[in-house]
């Protein structure tokens, strides 16, 4: 399912890298002899165009590890039931979000959350094309999340409207490193008459812990049956928000 030159790494036997050798952004990954590489023990500094946000006094800092896929279209009511049977542990919310198109186009999201406080996220390693399952594959990256008060966006907007279902799913977490997990989100996304939709599998938690809490969230939600008929969890439509973003056209 990946693009032909892609290196895919493989985490679907075991949790294990089975690629001897993985080049993602100049960065190589190499598994000696009976060794075993993890999701887990990869970072890589980024560096991005500095944005007020992401540097400014009284920050609030996540780090966090997300696989993401998009979709044209409205969400499917297959899904939906899919992604909510035999679950009473879904949120559902419902917001809008204003998005700054400028710091998106390098890579950096921003945006105005429901009118309350700005967010930013930017991404901080790429684990390139990973084999989540057999049959799912994504573009797996690390990504420093902040918020703030007191900004606002700047004038190239783009106003996106979502209907979120969460699920949360914990990963085994020692005493001194707090809670961790995944939380799984499922949206209905509206830029104007346009309509979309995603799944996302993010973590919570001590960063150490990302790789157990991903693998947490993907056993939670695809380790039990089949997907729905249609849905396809292939790399071409994997991508970041901030990526997304400069697919859509602004609404005037």
């Amino acid at each position: 399912m990946a693009e032909r030159g892609q290196t895919v790494l493989d985490v679907a036997d075991g949790g294990a890298f089975v690629a001897e050798a993985v080049e993602t952004h100049r960065v190589t990954l190499s598994r000696p002899a009976g060794a075993v590489l993890r999701l887990g023990v990869f970072q890589r500094s980024g560096r991005v165009a500095d944005s007020q946000v992401m540097t400014g006094p009284g920050r609030e800092v996540l780090l966090t590890r997300e696989v993401r896929w998009f979709f044209d279209g409205s969400l499917p009511a297959d899904v939906e039931s899919w992604f909510t049977a035999g679950s009473t542990r879904s949120v559902r919310k419902s917001r809008s979000d204003v998005y700054d198109l400028a710091p998106a186009r390098r890579g950096i999201g921003v945006k105005h959350r429901d009118g309350t406080r700005l967010d930013a996220k930017r991404k901080i390693a790429e684990l390139g094309v990973v084999r989540l399952r057999p049959g799912v594959e994504g573009r797996v990256d690390d990504w420093e999340k902040t918020a703030q008060s007191g900004l606002t966006v700047g004038p190239e907007r783009l106003v996106v409207s979502k209907e979120i279902i969460t699920l949360r799913f914990a990963a085994e977490s020692p005493p001194d490193r707090g809670p961790a997990g995944c939380e799984v989100e499922l949206a209905s996304i509206s830029v104007g008459s346009a309509r979309s939709w995603s799944l996302c599998f993010e973590t919570f938690g001590d960063p150490v812990l990302r790789g157990e809490a991903l693998e947490a969230g993907l056993e939670g939600l695809l380790g039990e049956g089949p997907l729905p008929e249609g849905l396809e969890l292939r790399s071409e439509r994997s991508c970041g928000y901030p990526e997304w973003l400069t697919t859509q056209n602004p609404v005037s």
